[in-house]
């Protein structure tokens, strides 16, 4: 399978985890759910690694450089009224 392929998949898995989360937030009353990046990922952050892996880092840069980043997920859970 080739990377860019590999990272396709990755980059599906983790969108639909992404919104499974929502969802569950969503589903436990929580308001206002959003995605806070604290670092987005250039293609040299990960270069050595994905090179070590055997993926051909060069052809797969333009589908990956700044798309993978570190993040908070925040959410806001209304007070219940009395």
């Amino acid at each position: 399978m080739s990377g860019a392929r590999v990272v396709g998949f990755f980059l599906l898995a983790v969108d639909l985890a992404l919104r499974r989360e929502f969802e569950a937030l969503a589903a436990s009353g929580f308001e206002h759910v959003d995605i806070e990046p604290t670092r987005i990922y250039r293609m040299e952050d990960a270069r050595e690694f994905l090179a070590a892996e055997g993926i051909d880092v060069d052809a797969i840069a333009p589908q990956v450089d700044g798309k993978f980043m570190s993040a908070f997920i925040r959410a806001v859970k209304p007070a219940l009224h009395k």
